[in-house]
């Protein structure tokens, strides 16, 4: 049985990642005046990198890129605290 403190022991747990663009309060006639078209003005700065979140917690920063037809994101940096365990399989490439 493996070693429940082993990263490797839950490698093969599925999670959600989100990324975030921005957010904004409406309300509520504001939302019900939203037609096809219509524009919602977010919390983030054009150009600003978007938050990679897992569950409730933030854990990166990241740049949207393109793969062929597909949006992407770049991680380009990971928040403070946030340290990513290798599976020891990787940890030895």
């Amino acid at each position: 049985m493996p070693e429940l403190s082993s990263i490797d022991a839950f490698g093969r747990l599925p999670l959600t990642v989100e990324v975030r663009v921005g957010g904004r309060d409406l309300t509520l006639n504001e939302l019900l005046q939203l037609e096809v078209g219509s524009v919602i003005a977010l919390d983030r700065p054009a150009g600003e990198t978007l938050e990679v979140r897992v569950g409730n917690v933030s854990l990166a920063s990241a740049e949207v890129v393109a793969i062929e037809d597909r949006l992407a994101v770049r991680i380009t940096d990971f928040e403070p605290g946030v340290s990513v365990p290798r599976p020891e399989s990787e940890a030895a490439k």
